[in-house]
């Protein structure tokens, strides 16, 4: 994947507006980790054991983040206060980059145990904010900051499989990208499994198979990012309205066997 895919992500993430004033819910929760296996980029580099040090107590947590959490923590329903809290948000976003926290190049360069549960904070935050609203610009943020390289070899699983699908009965939402399966059993009955094959992120198309044990009405949310303006969702001839910063829908009775293609244009 290009150097400056990062880069171009971080200006989308800042495009990425929502000119409501209360919060959207969605409310959609994350698959247990026994139901989830993430492969490529982080398959054997990934410790389950937490990030925190036996001095975790010594470290110093950015107090705009926590300030983040807190405003979360007591977001009211009084008109405007989600509006303050995104800008709020969109602000440490860049700041969080640009301070080079989570995006230093140096492949040298190691995280210092602070820095470390930042990072590790700032995940939390944002797959709460997505499983809350199901808003494509957090997501976006969780891949620019799980697809870092000096971040995907020490994070800890349960952080990775919970971000990548997420669901509100048997709608499935997929967030990341990379090589992985789902496994859950379908409200009328029956296992499905859902299945990512692909090289992503060094290559931008992913094919998501189903494999079913006979045909099952699933609506599939598929994040297509805010990066990708150009990308296109298709099953055989079908092809499906993509608009970025959005999950292109496909609602339909999917048998096994079903394939269907993402194409995301990486940024020159």
């Amino acid at each position: 994947m290009k150097q400056a895919f990062f880069a171009v992500v971080w200006v989308a993430l800042m495009g990425c507006k929502d000119h409501s004033r209360e919060m959207p819910q969605l409310g959609a929760l994350s698959f247990a980790p026994e139901q989830v296996w993430v492969g490529g980029v982080f398959e054997g580099n990934c410790p389950d054991s937490s990030v925190l040090s036996e001095d975790s107590v010594s470290i110093s947590v950015n107090p705009e983040l926590q300030r983040l959490t807190f405003q979360l923590d007591t977001l009211s329903g009084k008109a405007g206060s989600w509006q303050t809290f995104l800008n709020d948000w969109h602000r440490f976003d860049s700041i969080w980059v640009n301070s080079g926290g989570i995006v230093a190049s140096n492949p040298g360069f190691v995280l210092s145990p602070e820095e470390k549960e930042n990072t590790r904070r700032w995940i939390t935050l944002n797959k709460r904010l997505l499983r809350l609203t199901g808003k494509v610009c957090f997501a976006d943020a969780l891949e620019h900051t799980l697809y870092n390289k000096l971040v995907s070899s020490w994070i800890p699983r349960n952080l990775i499989d919970s971000a990548f699908y997420m669901h509100d009965y048997d709608k499935v939402y997929v967030n990341l990208f990379g090589e992985s399966s789902l496994e859950f059993w379908h409200t009328t009955g029956g296992k499905v499994r859902i299945v990512q094959e692909t090289q992503y992120p060094e290559h931008g198309e992913v094919r998501v198979r189903f494999e079913l044990e006979d045909t099952r009405l699933i609506d599939l949310f598929v994040r297509i990012p805010e990066w990708a303006p150009q990308a296109f969702v298709s099953l055989g001839n079908v092809k499906y309205v993509t608009n970025p910063g959005e999950y292109c829908q496909v609602s339909r009775k999917w048998k096994s066997g079903d394939e269907l293609k993402v194409v995301l244009l990486f940024p020159n």
